[in-house]
C-alpha cells in the first residue's frame, strides 16, 4: 500500500498521463450538470463545487508520448484542475476506485463516522467563531512574521467545512471520481493551495507549471521520466502504458494485488468499524474536554489561558509518556480522567 501511495503522490501532482482527446470527450460528457448536493450537501461549499464545475476545461496532451502527457498533466493541476488526474487514469482503475470509495461508505458503521465528522465540525466552528482570538494569540504572533493569519484561519476552517461535508457516507455512496475532483476536490485543492502559499516556505501550485521533464528513455509501451520540480528536486519514474494511459509502472505492477487488499479490508470494515466505534468514546470525551475551555472563552485573556493550560498539560502528558513519575493512569473503572493539576474531568461524558 506504501509503495502504492508514494506512486500515486506524483501521480495527483506532478506526473501521469495519457490524458488523450477520446478520455477529454468521455469525461465531459459525464459531467452533465452533476447535482452539487450529491456531493457537498447545502451552503457555500456546493455553490464553490457548483462554479468549478463550470469552470472545468479538456486537457490533452500535444501528442501520444509519455512526455506530453505528462506535461498536459502539470498544467491541468497548476490551472486548479485536478480532475485531470481522473481523466489520466485507466478506465479499469477509475471503475475500481468509484467501486472502493462506495464500499467503504456502505459498510462504515455510520455512528463512528458520525462521531468523527462531528469532532471535525466542532473543530471547524471553533476556528469559525474564535478566529479573532486565535489570531492574536501571542505564540502565533511571534511566528506570523507579517504573514496575514485571519486568511490563513478562514482559509483552514474552509478546508475543514470541505473535508466535513465532502466525507458524509450519503454522499460517499455515489462517489464519482471526476465529478468529485471537478467540484469539491477542486475547492479543496485550492484551500490547501492558498494554506501552502502562507507556509514558511511557500509554494505554489502555479510553481508547478515550471516543472522540467527530461527523457531519459522511451520504448514502446515504456518510458523514463526525470521529474525535476520547481525546487530542484528530482525523481525518475517509470511509466507503462495501460488501456492507453501511462501510468507509473510501480502502480501497474501493485495494482490487483493492492486492490485486493483494500478488499479484503473492506470486508472486515464492518464488524471493524462497529468494534471501533464503541471504544471511541473515550477518545471524544478527551478531545470534547479539549475544545470546551477553548470554546468557553470570552475574551482574549481567557482564549489565551485556556491555550497555555493545554499546552501546559500536553507537555506534561508528554513527559509522562517518556518515563516521568507513574502516578498519571487511566484506570478503566474510574469515573474521571485527570492529567495533573487543572485538568479535565470527563467523568460526566463517559457516563453518557
Amino acid at each position: 500500500m506504501k509503495s502504492l501511495l508514494f506512486a500515486l503522490l506524483p501521480l495527483a501532482l506532478l506526473t501521469v498521463s495519457g490524458c488523450s482527446q477520446d478520455a477529454s470527450e468521455d469525461s465531459t460528457a459525464s459531467d452533465a450538470a452533476p447535482a452539487a448536493g450529491d456531493l457537498m450537501p447545502g451552503g457555500p461549499a456546493a455553490t464553490a463545487a457548483t462554479e468549478a464545475q463550470k469552470s472545468s476545461a479538456a486537457f490533452s496532451p500535444a501528442d501520444d508520448s509519455a512526455e506530453a502527457a505528462v506535461r498536459a498533466m502539470i498544467e491541468g493541476v497548476a490551472g486548479g484542475h485536478p480532475e485531470v488526474v481522473w481523466s489520466a487514469l485507466p478506465s479499469g482503475y477509475q471503475k475500481k476506485i468509484n467501486e472502493l470509495v462506495q464500499t467503504f461508505a456502505a459498510n462504515m458503521d455510520p455512528q463512528l463516522w458520525a462521531q468523527i465528522l462531528e469532532i471535525l465540525q466542532r473543530v471547524h466552528n471553533l476556528i469559525d467563531m474564535k478566529s479573532e482570538f486565535i489570531a492574536n494569540l501571542p505564540e502565533l504572533q511571534a511566528q506570523a512574521d507579517g504573514q496575514d493569519v485571519n486568511t490563513g484561519l478562514e482559509k483552514a476552517a474552509g478546508l475543514l467545512q470541505t473535508l466535513v461535508t465532502m466525507m458524509e457516507l450519503e454522499s460517499l455512496k455515489k462517489f464519482d471520481g471526476h465529478k468529485f475532483l471537478n467540484g469539491p476536490g477542486a475547492n479543496l485543492l485550492d484551500q490547501i493551495d492558498t494554506l501552502a502559499q502562507m507556509s514558511p516556505l511557500p509554494v505554489s501550485l502555479a510553481d508547478l507549471k515550471n516543472a522540467k521533464i527530461e527523457i531519459v528513455s522511451a520504448d514502446g509501451d515504456s518510458t523514463v521520466l526525470n521529474l525535476i520540480s520547481p525546487t530542484g528536486e528530482s525523481r525518475q519514474i517509470d511509466w507503462v502504458r495501460v488501456e492507453s494511459r501511462w501510468v507509473p509502472a510501480e502502480v501497474a505492477e501493485d495494482w490487483v494485488s493492492v486492490m485486493a487488499d483494500v478488499q479484503l479490508g473492506l470486508a472486515e470494515l464492518p464488524a471493524k468499524s462497529k468494534e471501533a466505534g464503541a471504544q471511541f468514546g473515550l477518545v471524544a470525551a478527551m478531545i470534547n474536554g479539549v475544545l470546551l475551555p477553548l470554546e468557553s472563552a470570552e475574551d482574549q485573556e481567557q482564549f489565551n489561558m485556556a491555550v497555555q493550560n493545554l499546552m501546559g498539560q500536553a507537555m506534561g502528558m508528554m513527559f509522562m509518556g517518556a518515563g516521568g513519575p507513574d502516578e498519571f493512569s487511566i484506570d478503566d473503572d474510574s469515573e474521571a480522567f485527570s492529567p495533573g493539576e487543572g485538568g479535565f474531568d470527563f467523568g460526566e461524558d463517559l457516563q453518557e
